[in-house]
């Protein structure tokens, strides 16, 4: 295991989450690999048809902080 995923196992989850947020910030802009491109079409039409709803952020944060 490369030595920054041990790191991040071993932080809290505050510190994963202010990673995890630097990290999307780092690579917004960035091409999107066809592979997400394809997911994110996927989870776009669950959505229209009703199978899937998205939530805020900070509530996503919240659940899944609470699957510690």
């Amino acid at each position: 295991m490369p030595a920054v995923m041990e790191q991040i196992n071993n932080m809290s989850m505050e510190e994963k989450f202010a990673t995890l947020e630097y990290v999307w910030s780092s690579i917004t802009g960035c091409a999107t690999p066809s592979w997400h491109e394809q997911e994110l079409c996927e989870t776009e039409k669950r959505v229209a048809d009703g199978l899937e709803r998205p939530i805020p952020w900070d509530k996503a944060k919240t659940i899944l902080a609470g699957m510690r």
